[in-house]
């Protein structure tokens, strides 16, 4: 995110809350799931958390929120790593 200029002791309120969702996770046992989806209406947009457990966690907030977590894969890449991942993602 901070190859992104996105000040991260300065995030919103949403990602916060999405940052911490993620810091929960400790270990993931197999067959676990992790997703996240988004959904853009107007200004505002509403991220899904699917948890482990099965548990959805829905945060809605200013769309910046949203656009900033996605610039970890979609914007600009810190290594040549994250360029491959992000070059399979867009297919």
């Amino acid at each position: 995110m901070k190859a992104n200029d996105i000040d991260t002791a300065n995030t919103t309120a949403e990602l916060t809350s999405v940052l911490a969702a993620v810091n929960e996770i400790t270990k993931f046992k197999k067959g676990e799931v992790f997703s996240l989806t988004a959904e853009w209406k107007d200004a505002t947009a509403t991220l899904f958390i699917q948890r482990p457990d099965q548990s959805i966690q829905k945060i809605t907030g200013p769309e910046k929120f949203i656009t900033d977590l996605f610039s970890i894969w979609f914007g600009k890449p810190v290594d040549d790593k994250m360029e491959d991942l992000k070059k399979t993602l867009l297919k």
